[in-house]
């Protein structure tokens, strides 16, 4: 499967997110909020989560992604810029799968756009998720 400008074959390591974080130094960006989304042991079904494997189709989260950062821009007048990366392939319990950063003029802006970016990269970008439990069982989501 090959990666696009969101996708990652890996999960996305304590030196990847601070590489990306440092990355984010804008001048005109008073306020940048970031988002790390990590998996879960939860208890399920008599058993716990060990992971989730992660699949797509490269092209459709693409211009999902795209469309998504559009309207964030559209919707958030002082937003400067927006990164968004997900993994593909398992993630274990622990390990964080999916970052976004939302940097903006003004602190309130960029928590609002964070929080509406994450809401539509749930909702409308076609990432499939198969949760593996310690049992051998899985279930998708």
């Amino acid at each position: 499967m090959d990666t696009n400008d969101y996708l990652i074959d890996f999960p996305l390591s304590p030196a990847f997110i601070a590489e990306q974080v440092s990355a984010q130094n804008m001048q005109d960006a008073g306020g940048q909020s970031f988002f790390i989304g990590k998996i879960r042991a939860d208890a399920v079904e008599n058993s716990s989560v060990v992971g989730i494997e992660y699949s797509t189709y490269s092209s459709m989260v693409q211009k999902a992604m795209d469309a998504i950062k559009d309207k964030i821009y559209k919707k958030y007048d002082d937003v400067k810029s927006v990164i968004i990366f997900h993994s593909i392939g398992l993630v274990r319990a622990g390990e964080s799968s999916m970052l976004v950063s939302v940097s903006a003029g003004h602190r309130k802006a960029a928590f609002h756009a964070l929080e509406d970016t994450v809401d539509m990269i749930k909702h409308e970008a076609p990432i499939w998720k198969k949760e593996l439990l310690k049992n051998g069982n899985h279930r998708w989501l």
